[in-house]
């Protein structure tokens, strides 16, 4: 790879990432990984990456914690820090 291409492949990476405001309910940021075929999303504070969440989290921390993810916030079950 040459090295005049190195910074469009990162900004096409860049451009891919997907994320959602900590404030947010699990099911909004479950909808949106559906949506955008992802395993994982970024978890921001006023635009600001603060946390990820993986399908193995909504797995491990809502649904098998038997949590609501229509009420429960998406920021109390993210891995921290980045």
């Amino acid at each position: 790879m040459s090295m005049e291409k190195f910074p469009s492949h990162i900004e096409d990476i860049a451009n891919k990432i997907i994320s959602i405001e900590g404030r947010a309910t699990v099911y909004q940021a479950a909808e949106r990984m559906l949506v955008n075929k992802i395993g994982c999303i970024i978890i921001t504070e006023n635009e600001v990456p603060v946390g990820i969440v993986t399908k193995s989290d909504l797995l491990s921390r809502v649904i098998v914690a038997d949590k609501d993810p229509k009420t429960t916030e998406i920021r109390s079950i993210m891995s921290t820090p980045l």
